[in-house]
């Protein structure tokens, strides 16, 4: 399959998640909320995998690997590896 088009399916699935996450802060429904946002998150990584070629095949890797090419290289900032981290964790803490 096309790399731009998998960059762009990728894309499109963490800003429909943001919404969603979005609305369900609105009905307080927190739980969905916060699964929504950490996929908003985690799709969004890896449209920037696909961009390197890098795949993945766990969520805990995901996260490895975000850190490893991405913030210990200086072209994230490290407070968005925390932050995935900590939307990770509050997905499996609902």
């Amino acid at each position: 399959m096309d790399t731009n088009l998998l960059i762009k399916l990728q894309t499109e699935k963490a800003h429909r998640f943001l919404q969603e996450a979005d609305d369900m802060v609105l009905q307080k429904r927190w739980d969905l909320a916060a699964n929504r946002f950490y996929y908003a998150c985690y799709h969004i990584v890896h449209a920037a995998f696909i961009t390197r070629n890098i795949a993945t095949k766990t969520h805990d890797g995901t996260l490895t690997e975000l850190g490893r090419q991405f913030i210990m290289t200086g072209q994230l900032d490290k407070k968005y590896g925390r932050f995935y981290a900590r939307e990770k964790r509050n997905r499996c803490a609902f």
